[in-house]
């Protein structure tokens, strides 16, 4: 099977994508403009089913992320805060700052984070010939 038939094997919906997603998970976004949209919103349709799930990103760009606007079922965590976080923070109290010094990201990620995530959900660029993908800036963040 070539990569481009495996690639289109695999491909779902955006709901289908966060049906993985379960109450308490711990989700990854990713950074910058990685922001998964289309997933945000379907994820944010499924609010009334769930409870606790944690949102980690950093530096939340526009659109304000549709779970924002749920926070008995989403808590946003940003780790640089930025000027939407403060926005949702203010507006929702649903965005939360988690300090962090960037060059101990990937040991956080590592040995803190990683083990407990459950779910990372980023987007990407197209599939490439070899079958890669492109993450563009959010690549810093030990996906």
């Amino acid at each position: 099977m070539s990569h481009t038939e495996e690639y289109q094997s695999k491909l779902v919906t955006a709901a289908e994508a966060v049906s993985v997603v379960k109450s308490g998970d711990i989700v990854e976004y990713g950074f910058f403009n990685g922001k998964p949209i289309a997933c945000d919103i379907a994820l944010a349709e499924r609010h009334e089913e769930l409870e606790e799930v944690q949102i980690f990103t950093a530096v939340t760009l526009p659109p304000v992320p549709e779970v924002a606007k749920h926070p008995d079922s989403f808590v946003y965590h940003d780790w640089q805060f930025s000027k939407i976080s403060r926005i949702m923070q203010r507006d929702f109290s649903v965005a939360w700052y988690c300090p962090s010094l960037y060059h101990r990201g990937p040991i956080m990620y590592r040995e803190q984070m990683g083990p407990m995530r459950n779910v990372a959900i980023v987007q990407v660029g197209p599939m490439d010939e070899h079958g890669y993908f492109n993450l563009g800036p959010q690549n810093s963040t030990g996906i």
